[in-house]
This record gives C-alpha cells, sequence and structure tokens, in this order.
C-alpha cells in the first residue's frame, strides 16, 4: 500500500514538473518528462498487480498521462511526434495482450477494452498531430519567408531611420538658431520696453529724429511739455517745427553743424506750443548712431527750465527785498531815533503846558503823527523780518475801527465797503501792528481783485472748533477762536493757484505790481500766533479769506492804554547811566531823566561808558543803553556791567531788529527792553519799574 502511494506521489510530482515545463516553453523537456513518468507508470503496473492497480483507479492516471502525451506532442517537432506517438501505441498494445494473456478474468477484460479505446485514440491523436505539424511547418516556413522579408524592410526601415536622424539633427541645430535668435529679440524686446517705460517715467523730454530732421520718436515727457493735448501728434513733424522761426537759423548754421563735428551740443533754446507761447529749456542734443561718419539720427534731451527760471526770479528777488530790506532796516532805525526825539520832546512840551492854552491841539496833533509813522516803521520792519513783536490783549473789533479810514483810502471809490462786527467778539493775544498787516495785505488783495469796482466785506464773529474739524480743517487745538474774514466780488482765483497762493513771491499780478509776500507774511503772522487761514474762491465768483486766532480767558476785558501820570513815576536822585550814540535821542532821554527826578550821565560809546563806570561806578543805579552801539553791542555791555557789579540794574533799548543786534540773545534771557521810538511816560516807567521791581 506504501509502495503504491510512493508511486501516485512520483507521477504526481513528474505530471506537475511536466505542467511547469509547458508553462515556460520548454516542450521537448516536457515530452522526455512524460515518457519517463509513463515507463515508470508501466514498471510499476509490472510490478504491482494489476488487480490492486484497477481498484486503485490506476488507469485514470494513465489516461490523463495519455491526454497530456497528446497535448504535449502538439509542441514538438514531428520526429518526436513520431517517436512518441508509436511508442505509446506499442506500449498500449503489449500492455493489452499480456492482460489476455495471463490476466484473463471479466475485470481484466475491462481493462483490455480501456485499453484499446486510448490506443485507438492514441492513433487518431498521431494523425491529428502529423498532419497539425505539416500544417505547422507549412505556416513557419511563411512565417520564415515573412520575416526575411520583414529583415529586408528593416534594414531599409533602418536606413530611412538613419536618414530621419540626421534630418532631425539638422533640424534641432537649426531650432537652436532659432531658440538663440528669439532670445536675442526678446532681450531686445525686454531692453525697449525698459528704455520706453524710463524715457515715459523720465521728467525730462526726449525726442529721435533722423538724419533729415523728421521726428520718430517723442517721450510723454516731451508730449506734455508741448502740448497737454494727448491726441497733438508730434512724431512724422519736422525737429526744426518745435523752435521760433528765429531759432532755425542758429540750429542748422550752427548747432546741427557742430552735433556732427564734435557728436553733441548743449544749451538753452526755447521750445514752441501749438498755441504759440514760448518754454525755455535747457537741451542737450547729440548722435546715437553713425556708420562711417553717416549719421544714422539724432537725440535730444530736453530741460524744462520754467521753474528754474522761477526760482531765479525768485532768487533775484529775494536778493532785491534783502537789500531793501536792509536799506529800509538803516532807515528805520535812523527814522525811529528822530521819532524817539519828536516823540519825547512832544510829551515834554505836553507836560508844561496849561490846558488851555491853545497849542495843546497842535502838539496832540504831532504826537499822532508820531503814533502813526511809529506804526509805519513797524509794517516796514514787519516786510524785512525785523519787527519787534510785543503781544498784548486784542479786541479785533478795535483794530478794525481803528483802520476804517485807512481801508477806505486803500480800496477807493469805486469799491463798496461793509464792515459787520460781533460784539461779543473773543479776546486774542497778537500784537497790534500785526492785526494791522493782516488786514491791510488783504485789503490790498482784495482791491486788486476788483479793477473794476465791486464789494469788500470784513466781519469778526467768533467760532469753537472741536476734535471732530480737525480732520477738514488745519485747526491747531480744539477750542474758541476770533474770526476775522475779508469777502470780496473779485476775478476769484483758479484751483490751480489756490496751493501756491502762500508761497513767497508767488503773484499772478503783472512784474511791478506786486512782491507776492502779502499772503506768505499774513499766514505767518497767523500761524505764529497759534492761529490758522482759509481761503475760498472760485474764478468769477469772488474769494474769501478767514484767519482765526485762538480767544484766551472769555469775557476778559482789554485794558486800555492808560498813562500813569508822570508825578508817580518820578525818580528821588538815583543815578543812571545814559549810553546812546544818536546826540538827539540821548539828549532828550538827559532831560526827561533829570526833569524827573533823576542824576543823569551821559555817554555816546562804549568806551566812554566803561569810563564812566571807572569814576562813578559806586554811584550808578541804573544802566540805559542802545542795543547798537559804534564799537560794541548792548548785551557786551550789559555782561561787563553786571560781572564789575551786580547791584545796578540794566535797560537796552533799539529801533530795530538785526541779526548781529542779539534780539534771540534779549528774548531768550528776558533782558528789560524798550523799542523805539519810545514816549515820555514810556520811558519813565520803564525806568521807575526797573529800580522798583
Amino acid at each position: 500500500m506504501r509502495t503504491k502511494s510512493c508511486k501516485n506521489i512520483f507521477l504526481l510530482v513528474f505530471l506537475l514538473i511536466t505542467c511547469w515545463l509547458l508553462l515556460k516553453g520548454r516542450y521537448s523537456l516536457a515530452v522526455v518528462f512524460t515518457i519517463i513518468a509513463l515507463t515508470v507508470r508501466i514498471v510499476a503496473g509490472c510490478v504491482i498487480k494489476i488487480e490492486s492497480m484497477s481498484i486503485l483507479g490506476s488507469n485514470n492516471n494513465i489516461y490523463f498521462m495519455f491526454a497530456l502525451m497528446a497535448f504535449t506532442s502538439f509542441f514538438g517537432n514531428r520526429t518526436i511526434i513520431t517517436f512518441v506517438s508509436l511508442f505509446l501505441i506499442a506500449t498500449n498494445i503489449s500492455f493489452a495482450l499480456i492482460i489476455r494473456e495471463f490476466y484473463s478474468t471479466s475485470l481484466m477484460n475491462y481493462i483490455i477494452g480501456s485499453t484499446i479505446n486510448s490506443t485507438i485514440t492514441l492513433i487518431v491523436v498521431f494523425i491529428l498531430s502529423y498532419f497539425i505539424s505539416r500544417i505547422a511547418d507549412t505556416a513557419l516556413l511563411k512565417t520564415q519567408n515573412e520575416l526575411e522579408n520583414n529583415k529586408k524592410l528593416s534594414g531599409t526601415l533602418e536606413n530611412k531611420v538613419l536618414e530621419l536622424q540626421s534630418l532631425n539633427e539638422i533640424m534641432e541645430d537649426m531650432n537652436q538658431e532659432l531658440i538663440d535668435t528669439s532670445s536675442a529679440l526678446l532681450q531686445s524686446n525686454e531692453e525697449t520696453r525698459i528704455f520706453k517705460e524710463l524715457a515715459d517715467a523720465s521728467t525730462q523730454g526726449f525726442v529721435i529724429s533722423d538724419a533729415d530732421g523728421k521726428i520718430s520718436y517723442t517721450n510723454e515727457a516731451m508730449k506734455r511739455l508741448v502740448t497737454s493735448d494727448s491726441g497733438y501728434a508730434i512724431t512724422a513733424r519736422q525737429l526744426l517745427s518745435l523752435y521760433p522761426e528765429e531759432y532755425v537759423a542758429k540750429l542748422t548754421g550752427e548747432i546741427m553743424p557742430c552735433v556732427k563735428t564734435r557728436g553733441y551740443w548743449t544749451g538753452e533754446l526755447p521750445i514752441c506750443t501749438p498755441d504759440g507761447s514760448v518754454i525755455p529749456t535747457f537741451q542737450n542734443i547729440f548722435i546715437i548712431g553713425s556708420d562711417e561718419k553717416k549719421t544714422a539720427s539724432f537725440a535730444t534731451i530736453v530741460t524744462d527750465l520754467r521753474e528754474h527760471k522761477k526760482l531765479e526770479e525768485q532768487l533775484v528777488m529775494a536778493q532785491k527785498m534783502d537789500a531793501v530790506g536792509r536799506l529800509a532796516g538803516g532807515i528805520v532805525h535812523d527814522f525811529n531815533n528822530f521819532l524817539t526825539a519828536i516823540a519825547g520832546y512832544s510829551d515834554l512840551l505836553y507836560s508844561q503846558m496849561d490846558t488851555n492854552d491853545p497849542r495843546i491841539n497842535d502838539v496832540k496833533e504831532i504826537m499822532k503823527a508820531v503814533g502813526r509813522s511809529s506804526a509805519l516803521t513797524r509794517q516796514i520792519l514787519g516786510l524785512t523780518k525785523k519787527q519787534f513783536v510785543r503781544p498784548v490783549p486784542v479786541d479785533i473789533n478795535s483794530e478794525v475801527k481803528e483802520m476804517n479810514n485807512m481801508v477806505t483810502r486803500t480800496v477807493g471809490e469805486n469799491v463798496e465797503l461793509s464792515v459787520t462786527l460781533d460784539d461779543n467778539i473773543h479776546i486774542i493775544q497778537i500784537d497790534p501792528v500785526q492785526i494791522e498787516q493782516i488786514i491791510l495785505n488783504m485789503v490790498i488783495n482784495a482791491r486788486d481783485s476788483m479793477p473794476a469796482g465791486g464789494r469788500l466785506s470784513i466781519k469778526t464773529e467768533n467760532r469753537y472748533f472741536s476734535e471732530d474739524d480737525r480732520t477738514r480743517l488745519p485747526v491747531p487745538q480744539p477750542g474758541y477762536y476770533a474770526s476775522l474774514s475779508i469777502e470780496d466780488t473779485g476775478i476769484g482765483i483758479p484751483k490751480e493757484n489756490l496751493e501756491k497762493i502762500y508761497e513767497p513771491f508767488y503773484t499772478t499780478k503783472e512784474p511791478g505790481n506786486g512782491t507776492g509776500l502779502g499772503l506768505s507774511i499774513t499766514r505767518s503772522i497767523v500761524e505764529n500766533n497759534g492761529g490758522f487761514i482759509t481761503v475760498d474762491s472760485e474764478p468769477g465768483r469772488g474769494t474769501i479769506f478767514q484767519v482765526f486766532f485762538p480767544a484766551i480767558q472769555e469775557r476778559i476785558k482789554v485794558s486800555e492804554k492808560k498813562k500813569i501820570p508822570i508825578s508817580k513815576l518820578r525818580g528821588n536822585g538815583e543815578t543812571i547811566l545814559v549810553v546812546e550814540d544818536q546826540d538827539e535821542v540821548r539828549k532828550f532821554a538827559s532831560t526827561a531823566l533829570s526833569a524827573n527826578g533823576y542824576r543823569v550821565l551821559e555817554a555816546s560809546t562804549f568806551a566812554e561808558s566803561l569810563d564812566m563806570m571807572e569814576r562813578h561806578g559806586p554811584t550808578i543805579d541804573c544802566v540805559f543803553s542802545d542795543l547798537m552801539l559804534p564799537d560794541t553791542t548792548g548785551t557786551q555791555l550789559f555782561k561787563m556791567v553786571i560781572e564789575k557789579n551786580k547791584s545796578i540794574k540794566f535797560i537796552l533799548c533799539s529801533g530795530y531788529t538785526e541779526r548781529e543786534s542779539s534780539w534771540k540773545e534779549i528774548m531768550d534771557q528776558e533782558y528789560p527792553f524798550i523799542a523805539k521810538p519810545y514816549s515820555l511816560n514810556e520811558l519813565l516807567r520803564v525806568i521807575y519799574h526797573t529800580l522798583h521791581p
């Protein structure tokens, strides 16, 4: 039983190997393994009893082997097929004869019948295999012929492929050349784009023209320079058409030959606009391409000089104004000295006259004239920026009323004047002369905007500005403000000029009719006093200027300028050293002080004052000195005196503030100071309060 099992396992292994060889395509080797398996089956059949084999179903194995053998024969060559088939047929016949001869039983007869059937099957399989192999040989032959043809075609195709590869290499070279050319074009286009962007972004005009002078390119700045009309065509025109006719001969006879010879030309040339106006420009003309001295094209860089010329004019005007200011400052200085003497002696004369004296009114008129003259000099100093600023509580209404006559004379008979004042106007802190300057400057501007006459309105009112108002108005700080507005029915101000009206020397008036400083000074005064200014104007609808000053202590009353009686300002024999280089001023001060209880010493220079200090130093109670002395300054004298005797009081005076007059030092150190021209009452008051603080 164990032998049968081993035999069956062996046959099964061989059959599995045969199947694996068939799957791998090893057909001849599969046939060999089949024959070995069959031989083993026959040998085992001889050793083991046939009955046992029959009982165990061994015939089923041999049928399977026959079928496998027949299947294998389809894939082998014809010799193997014939050999295997004849071997199997002979084996089956021999097997049937042996069984019939030696094992003749009813069961064995059944096996013999099965063997005969197997033999017939093998014969049929053999015949089919033979013819199939013949057919396969024929098909194989045809396949071989086709393969040969295919080889020939393959050779032809290889040649074509080589030709195509050669053509492909040529095309790749051409493609690389195209790529290089494309890259060069892209780089050239990128450079052209960058050039165009830079040219269009430039504020200078740029023009390219050919050798015949025909314009081929202009940048945006040049278009804006020549005309504001974007549709106006500049290209395709002649370059000479951009210049005034009187400059054409210079261009053709002088400039262009110079460019061709030297390669460039630079200088100032005007440009014409379509409307006939002329624009001053600085131009750089040069060659941008040449081949054997044959000019390819010209390039012109154009710089607009209008703003530059304007700045030059402003510089010249500023220099003139500075010269005028220096001259005016010197004149005002001397004039203030004269006014000091006139005012002082008028006060002395007035103090000595009886109230019933018929000449007293004449003296009062002299004193009024002195006051007006003093205000005039302060306005001149304000123009030259050498003005003494003495802020005090001011009622704007009072200042407007005092200037009513002056305003009426200024605007003329063809302008109707209207004044509306708020009775409860807030009090502000400012120098009264500055209010006069503001009113006068704005009234003059209003008058000039109404050459044919019109209506001028002056108005005061109170305003309150909150924190939210600061988002739309230049309000320095929220709070209460006093407003002064001047409205006219004149020609108005164009929108494009509104931002320029406060610029120094900016004016739309004809040359010689305005300095362009009025509004600049006005805004400077307003802002320096903590206020702000607004303007509302449209062409043909007039202009409204409003200035706003911060209010101080609501309901405050402006104290009247009452003169303290001279009897209360008299001295008690104190010694005063008067240092003044102007004889008339020094004589007045000495006379006034001597007449009012003071002992007076005089000096006209720094050296003389030192001599007086050496001789009378211990007895001197106060030094009253001019700020500008022939040999030094009043501040230097002040420092020297204080170093020698700290108990001596010191008072400075001057008619104007110059840079060398140490005005900033006086303000910072809060030195006692009185401005010229001063009255008798002012002189006695400052001396008295200095000696009796």
